[in-house]
C-alpha cells in the first residue's frame, strides 16, 4: 500500500476516492449517489478501454479514466438522467482521444465531457462539496497532502489565487464578500485538482503563470457576457485551446530554426 502511495497519481486517486466517499455519506440519498458512483467509474473504465481498441491507439489508462471519472462524479448532479451521465462520459473520453497534441489531451477531459454534456441539459452542480470552512479545510489539507505534485504547480494555482481575489474584491469593494468566496469547497477543488492537471495546464514557466491569470480573467467575464454554461469549467476549456496555441506557435519557430542549423553544418561539413 505504501509503494503504491508513492507515486504522486496514486496518491490524487486515493484523495478523489476519499472525498467520493465523503460526498455519498453526506448526501440525502446515499443509494441513489452510491448507484451514481458506481455508473460513472464502470462505464468510463469499459468506455476508455472499448476506444482504445476501436481506434488502435495504446491509451488506455486505467488510473487517468478512474480520476477523470470521480471529477464527473463530483461535479454533475447524481439526480441527473443515466443518457445524460454517459454523454458526459463518452465526450470525456473521446475527446481526450481524438484531439491530441504530442500524444497528450488539448482538453480537459472532465471539463470537456461535462460542458458537452450540459448541452444535453446535465445539471452541473458541484454537489459533492459542501460550503463552508470546514469542507474546504478538508479539501485543501486532503488533496494538497495526497498530491504533492501541487508544488510543482504553484506558478499556476498561485497567478490565478491573484487575479480572482482582486476581481472579486473589485466586483463588490467587500472583504466579508470576497472571503467568504475562498469558503466553498468546489473553488478549492477546482484550484487544486481540475486546474493544474499537467497534460493541458502548459508546459513552460511563462504558460503556466499565463494560463492561471487567463482562467481567472475569464472566469470573471465569461457569466457578464451573457454565456450561461459553467464559467469555471468553460474558461478552463478556453484557457487549454489558448496556451495550447501559444506553446504551438513556439515549437513551429523552433523547429525550423534547427532544421536550418543542421542543414548549414552538414554544408560545412561536405
Amino acid at each position: 500500500m505504501l509503494k503504491v502511495l508513492l507515486v504522486s497519481k496514486n496518491r490524487l486517486l486515493f484523495s478523489l476516492v476519499i472525498l467520493s466517499l465523503l460526498a455519498i455519506l453526506t448526501f440525502h440519498n446515499q443509494l441513489l449517489a452510491l448507484t451514481s458512483f458506481l455508473l460513472i467509474v464502470f462505464s468510463a473504465l469499459i468506455l476508455e478501454f472499448v476506444l482504445e481498441r476501436f481506434s488502435k491507439l495504446n491509451t488506455f489508462n486505467y488510473r487517468g479514466a478512474i480520476t477523470s471519472s470521480l471529477i464527473i462524479f463530483l461535479l454533475a448532479d447524481p439526480t441527473a438522467k443515466i443518457y445524460q451521465i454517459l454523454i458526459a462520459i463518452f465526450a470525456a473520453v473521446l475527446l481526450s482521444i481524438a484531439i491530441q497534441s504530442n500524444n497528450r489531451p488539448i482538453f480537459n477531459k472532465a471539463a470537456s465531457g461535462l460542458l458537452v454534456a450540459s448541452f444535453f441539459g446535465l445539471p452541473i452542480t458541484w454537489w459533492g462539496f459542501i460550503p463552508g470552512f470546514i469542507s474546504s479545510l478538508v479539501i485543501i489539507i486532503l488533496v494538497s497532502f495526497m498530491n504533492l505534485s501541487i508544488r510543482r504547480q504553484l506558478r499556476i494555482i498561485t497567478p490565478f489565487l491573484a487575479v480572482t481575489m482582486l476581481f472579486s474584491f473589485l466586483s463588490s469593494f467587500d472583504i466579508f464578500t470576497t472571503v467568504i468566496q475562498f469558503l466553498i469547497g468546489g473553488f478549492w477543488f477546482f484550484t487544486l485538482v481540475i486546474l493544474p492537471e499537467e497534460n493541458t495546464a502548459g508546459h513552460y514557466t511563462k504558460t503556466k503563470i499565463a494560463y492561471g491569470i487567463l482562467v481567472a480573467l475569464l472566469a470573471f467575464l465569461i457569466p457578464r457576457i451573457g454565456f450561461t454554461t459553467d464559467p469555471l469549467l468553460t474558461s478552463l476549456l478556453v484557457a487549454n485551446l489558448v496556451i495550447w496555441y501559444l506553446e504551438k506557435q513556439k515549437f513551429s519557430l523552433r523547429f525550423p530554426a534547427l532544421k536550418f542549423l543542421k542543414n548549414k553544418s552538414r554544408l560545412k561539413l561536405n
